[in-house]
């Protein structure tokens, strides 16, 4: 080989390997992801649910002054915004917030209704004794009880008749906003460390707001939906173990689930979830399979008519549809979505939300 020939050939090679060197790795910014979902989403809906305690606190007072049915029934009206507020926050049930139990103190279904009667029979309703007392006999199915398991008129009979019970409401409502406040606080740093954690794999950021976003999805299917209507071994239909059965609330709450775990993966003019996928997979087949079978689900649940308290009986066939889709999505979610970003499914909690 000559020389000209060799000197052109090892100048080809170190411009082309300079250009490789300068060249920038294109890479998704995970943090921002993170960023996205923390501040944009999970805190928003932490405070909006502090927020939402605090008017149901309010609205009791205005009830206390004043025991009227309509009043009762403003009270009723705040404790769905305060039930439908948190079915967005369980979305986020990870971590730190998961260890300090907040699930439990605040949303810990069903109610044990004989508790709470031998509690307004049997005990002073002091600060210690609430305290102390079973967190499923408090809450929010706690409340949901004392003012939707019978009519309006005999409810508001029994709270004006009964200063026990009255002030046993009001000690419940005043334990969940100061629960309310507790999480919204832990929220505040614990965000900051989701955003700023270096970690990776199974106690990465990111692997942890997924393992909540498919214990949603697992609850909604299995808990909320599958038992009580005997799709999965219980001996039958059960409405009574439906979450949220005295306001007959069940399916609005299961379609919050959705639409919660939903924005996280689609929120638009964000980095979401589904832009992540994109990334990683170098097309749309997967987001695109996600998004319709989340529409799958929202529409089977809007064709139900009736609440699913009875539709578990009268709309069999319907409610059997909303089951198998969210099922469909747990697998999307434990197969598909899992392998392509190469994440470590924990398992599902034993509670639900």
């Amino acid at each position: 080989m000559n020389k000209p020939y060799l000197y052109i050939l090892l100048l080809a090679v170190t411009i082309f390997s300079a250009c490789s060197e300068n060249k920038e790795e294109v890479t998704f910014n995970e943090k921002d992801l993170i960023r996205d979902i923390v501040e944009g989403i999970a805190q928003p809906n932490v405070r909006n649910f502090t927020q939402e305690t605090k008017k149901l606190q309010d609205f009791f007072t205005s009830y206390n002054d004043a025991k009227t049915i309509e009043n009762l029934n403003i009270l009723k009206t705040q404790w769905k915004a305060v039930a439908l507020q948190y079915s967005l926050v369980y979305t986020f049930n990870i971590g730190d917030v998961k260890n300090s139990f907040f699930k439990l103190k605040l949303n810990n279904w069903p109610a044990t209704t004989n508790a709470i009667e031998n509690f307004i029979r049997d005990k002073d309703v002091t600060a210690e004794n609430i305290m102390n007392f079973g967190s499923s006999a408090k809450g929010i199915p706690g409340i949901e009880y004392l003012i939707f398991s019978e009519n309006v008129t005999i409810t508001n009979d029994k709270l004006v008749n009964n200063t026990k019970r009255v002030a046993y409401l009001g000690a419940i409502i005043d334990e969940l906003h100061n629960n309310a406040m507790a999480q919204e606080a832990l929220w505040d740093t614990y965000g900051d460390y989701l955003i700023n954690n270096e970690q990776q794999s199974i106690k990465g950021s990111f692997n942890l707001l997924f393992n909540g976003l498919n214990n949603v999805i697992h609850f909604a299917a299995e808990t909320k939906l599958g038992k009580p209507a005997g799709f999965i071994k219980t001996g039958g239909v059960n409405s009574e173990i439906l979450q949220a059965y005295y306001s007959t609330m069940s399916l609005e709450l299961i379609k919050a689930n959705v639409e919660s775990v939903k924005e996280v993966f689609f929120k638009p003019n964000s980095i979401n979830i589904a832009s992540k996928i994109d990334f990683i997979t170098k097309d749309t087949v997967l987001s695109d399979k996600l998004n319709t079978q989340f529409d799958l689900i929202l529409n089977a649940i809007a064709s139900i008519d009736d609440p699913l308290v009875t539709s578990l009986v009268t709309e069999k066939d319907k409610v059997r549809v909303v089951f198998d889709e969210l099922v469909k999505l747990e697998i999307l979610f434990t197969a598909d979505v899992r392998s392509a970003l190469s994440l470590i499914i924990t398992g599902t909690d034993g509670d639900g939300d």
